[in-house]
């Protein structure tokens, strides 16, 4: 939802934006503030200047309806409120939207010719998948940012003083004036009406009135006069909103929303037929609708010694239109249909990496296709735990590991190198992430035994999808996020140690690994850090999360400490060496308490601490 007029002082009559009101105006009370019912918006106002919010209560308004319409966090990654929830975007009354076709280019000059497209086509020459891409991530960022399916333009109408008596009437050149003021306001909109129809979104506006405006007896004929010039519609078109309590404001607000959810539902239904549509016609022609693709401008695919750009593959257009009915489906809370259209689309895409012909590996448009198929094994994480489905939301996710750790190999990147390994580390880290997010917001885990940790590095072997968690083996029950960051610490170590054996052997016989930019970056990763960060997380939330299991807590302690000794961190290692100790002494942890006095005394011996590494070797050597 767009929301334009706040964002510069009290807004006038001034050309409008999509409005929303019932037939009748919305006589509101000035009543002073009251506390904002539970589970309603933050009521907090903001500041204002001088002395606004006494001496102009529009002011007040204006700044109380942006707290409100705005306390929702944009881009919230994990909504347990997200039904019949707009997101609200504040935006200028001349706010301009993408356009929704572009001629291409002629092949020789600055004419346009041809059939219109999307400008993010990829049969779009100047389009950032063009001409076999797939998804771009401004094509999301359009719908979610850009292009909104509502629009809510708040105005002033325009107020002229009142007669010395209420028997006498209005004089003429007041009656003029204010006939010639509503004119303009409906021209204003009309204009913001063209704009937004063109488009099919819902416009609706809210006008601003004073509390004694509202019993005016000529407000009626002239919102009619408004309404009928401006071509609004009938239903859920206009608003007359009058200064009013925090209260008020905020049951206001939701019966705005609430009553523009369904033309936001229908707006994004017809997005999704147009796709669906295009997607059957596709599927009866087969190919026979992407073979006369343009060419980019100075190219000329049948020329000698000239190689047309390759367009984008069938299956590749399913997976366009897969993503999409994806998207509007969620956009809709339809989200066991876009779960289906997001399976459909993660099993075209591994189709796609099956051939190296269709997606060849280390490409711009192989590595697009790859961040795709893990941000689809994201969002279907995401959605089966919205349902309460936690054991095949983690089947989901498993299983997109091992399909892609099996193509890893066949791209020449499996678990011997460092990309494999940061692949692995960076999605369990997302995963720990969503998770953290989830449990923040109220999420429940499942009820299990204590989960035993994995080794340094997790097999990438993973259940399938359809198996049914049994409860022991923690890969096949969802954990708490501790053992997600834990798992992408020893993912990280993995990754730091082919990284070390590869610059070990390019030291010794230099070949082509130096020169990729992969390598060449992986230089500049600080890999410890990024270790004590994941090791930290893990300690922490196993604190929280495993009260009682203070071995399991211990035992990351170590790992955060071996960590900082191989760094080179030798006073933190100690702090850390001085706690774990007790408590392996006390429970006679013979082997391990041997391994960390190992490192203990290593780092007293940095640091030319005599006494500390005297009384190490004592321990030591004692029986």
């Amino acid at each position: 939802m767009f929301v334009a007029g706040l964002t510069e002082g009290v807004p006038s009559a001034s050309p409008a934006s999509p409005s929303i009101t019932p037939s009748a105006s919305l006589a509101l009370s000035t009543s002073p503030p009251t506390t904002t019912p539970v589970g309603s918006p933050p009521t907090e106002t903001p500041e204002l200047s001088g002395d606004a919010s006494t001496q102009d209560p529009f002011a007040a308004l204006i700044a109380r309806l942006r707290n409100v319409l705005t306390y929702r966090k944009k881009g919230t990654v994990w909504d347990p409120n997200r039904a019949k929830a707009f997101q609200i975007i504040l935006v200028d009354k001349a706010v301009r939207f993408p356009p929704r076709k572009v001629y291409p280019p002629a092949a020789g000059g600055t004419s346009q010719s041809g059939t219109p497209r999307s400008p993010l086509s990829p049969m779009t020459p100047s389009s950032p998948v063009y001409p076999d891409g797939l998804i771009a991530p401004i094509w999301v960022r359009k719908h979610v940012e850009l292009v909104p399916s509502v629009f809510v333009l708040f105005l002033r109408l325009a107020e002229f003083p009142a007669p010395a008596s209420p028997l006498d009437g209005k004089d003429d050149s007041t009656k003029e004036e204010e006939r010639r003021r509503d004119a303009e306001l409906a021209t204003e909109i009309a204009a913001r009406k063209k704009i937004t129809s063109d488009r099919g979104m819902k416009l609706t506006v809210v006008l601003l009135a004073s509390r004694k405006m509202l019993d005016d007896p000529t407000l009626d004929s002239r919102l009619s006069f408004i309404r009928r010039q401006s071509g609004l519609d009938s239903r859920a078109a206009l608003f007359v909103l009058s200064p009013v309590s925090h209260s008020e404001l905020n049951d206001f607000v939701k019966s705005l929303q609430t009553a523009l959810y369904d033309a936001a539902m229908e707006y994004y239904a017809a997005h999704s037929k147009r796709v669906r549509r295009k997607r059957n016609r596709h599927s009866h022609a087969n190919h026979a609708s992407i073979t006369s693709i343009p060419t980019a401008p100075g190219t000329s695919p049948g020329s000698t010694g000239m190689v047309g750009p390759r367009p984008l593959r069938s299956i590749g257009w399913q997976v366009r239109y897969d993503y999409k009915l994806a998207l509007f489906a969620e956009f809709r809370m339809e989200e066991e249909v876009a779960r289906k259209h997001y399976e459909d689309c993660w099993t075209s895409l591994t189709e796609m990496f099956s051939s190296t012909a269709v997606l060849p590996p280390r490409t711009k448009r192989w590595a697009e296709a790859k961040v795709l198929a893990d941000c689809i094994a994201v969002k279907l994480f995401k959605l089966y735990l919205y349902h309460n489905e936690p054991h095949i939301a983690l089947a989901t996710f498993n299983r997109h590991l091992q399909k892609f750790s099996d193509l890893s190999r066949g791209w020449g990147i499996g678990d011997e190198t460092f990309e494999f390994w940061s692949w692995m580390a960076r999605m369990y880290r997302i995963l720990a992430e969503l998770l953290e997010m989830a449990l923040r917001a109220g999420y429940k885990l499942p009820i299990v035994s204590a989960p035993a940790l994995p080794s340094r590095a997790p097999s990438t072997g993973t259940t399938p999808p359809n198996d049914k968690a049994s409860g022991l083996n923690p890969s096949n029950v969802l954990q708490h996020p501790g053992y997600y960051y834990y798992t992408a610490a020893n993912c990280t170590l993995q990754r730091y140690e082919r990284f070390l054996a590869i610059l070990e052997q390019e030291e010794t016989q230099p070949g082509s690994a130096s020169q990729s930019p992969g390598f060449a970056n992986e230089k500049k990763v600080e890999h410890h850090v990024i270790i004590i960060e994941l090791f930290t997380k893990a300690y922490e939330l196993f604190k929280r999360f495993r009260t009682g299991q203070s071995r399991q807590t211990f035992y990351i302690a170590y790992r955060i400490a071996e960590t900082y000794h191989a760094a080179g961190n030798y006073e933190a290692a100690i702090r850390f060496f001085e706690r774990i100790a007790k408590t392996y002494r006390r429970e006679q942890w013979g082997s391990m308490l041997r391994s960390i006095l190992l490192m203990w005394y290593d780092c007293a011996r940095h640091l030319g601490d005599v006494e500390l590494t005297i009384k190490l070797l004592f321990e030591l050597l004692a029986p």
